[in-house]
């Protein structure tokens, strides 16, 4: 453990945390992700349809 600016950090802890915010960030932009090309994948579909009438 050190002390830094006052506060108190164990780097295994500060490691693990770190890990799985990047983990959960990697997983929300993952999903993110499929939701635009859902949308976009959609969009397209309406475009093509109403330039075809």
């Amino acid at each position: 453990m050190f002390d830094k600016g006052g506060l108190m950090f164990d780097k295994k802890y500060n490691k693990e945390v770190f890990y799985k915010l990047m983990d959960l960030g990697i997983k929300e932009a993952k999903r993110i992700r499929l939701e635009f090309e859902r949308w976009l994948h959609l969009l397209i579909k309406c475009n093509k349809i109403l330039l075809s009438t």
